[in-house]
């Protein structure tokens, strides 16, 4: 019974890290992706000029 009980705890824990990291995730992953095609865009006028 007790391990259960750990497990139910564990689970809950992870879920809100979860729910806490996914959003974070999201913004990294946008601003990356940003600074990605940031850095193509001074590529390419840096290539034509």
């Amino acid at each position: 019974m007790g391990t259960n009980q750990n497990t139910d705890k564990f689970n809950s824990v992870t879920q809100n890290a979860i729910d806490i990291i996914r959003p974070l995730a999201k913004v990294v992953a946008e601003v990356l992706w940003g600074l990605n095609k940031g850095d193509r865009k001074k590529r390419v006028s840096v290539g034509l000029a």
